[in-house]
């Protein structure tokens, strides 16, 4: 029995050697905008459909969603088609409404980095576990 404990105890420190070299990995390689010139990209339609896609994914529809950020519904529906940009305040809203990273918003980028980020956690807290049990 402590044979197989220490080799689900081996293969889960694999594990999280693995997806910290993934997570280290990504965080090390340039952004594909930059590769090419080293400037700052956003594409204004690229952002209203993750804001789209985040309003579709929690059931809401575009008066709610213009009704809950107190802006228009032209207003709210020129984000989602990338015909209009925000101010801060309403990215920052957008952001909190559904727990989300400005990064995310803005560039797409940061939700790996979150998903590898929780999966790390989670086997930290399973070896813990197993560290524990072989105590």
């Amino acid at each position: 029995m402590d044979s197989i404990r220490t080799v689900l105890f081996l293969l889960l420190c694999l594990r999280i050697l693995h997806l910290l070299f993934l997570f280290v990995q990504r965080l090390e390689s340039p952004a594909p905008a930059r590769r090419k010139e080293r400037k700052m990209y956003f594409n204004q339609v690229e952002f209203g459909q993750r804001v789209k896609a985040l309003r579709k994914e929690n059931g809401l529809t575009i008066q709610q969603m213009a009704d809950d950020l107190n802006i228009s519904y032209e207003h709210y529906k020129k984000i989602e088609n990338g015909g209009h940009g925000c101010s801060i305040a309403v990215l920052l809203d957008i952001s909190a409404y559904f727990d989300v990273s400005t990064d995310f918003l803005l560039t797409g980028r940061s939700f790996e980095a979150l998903h590898i980020q929780k999966q790390l956690t989670e086997a930290q807290t399973i070896l813990s576990d197993i560290m524990k049990s072989l105590k």
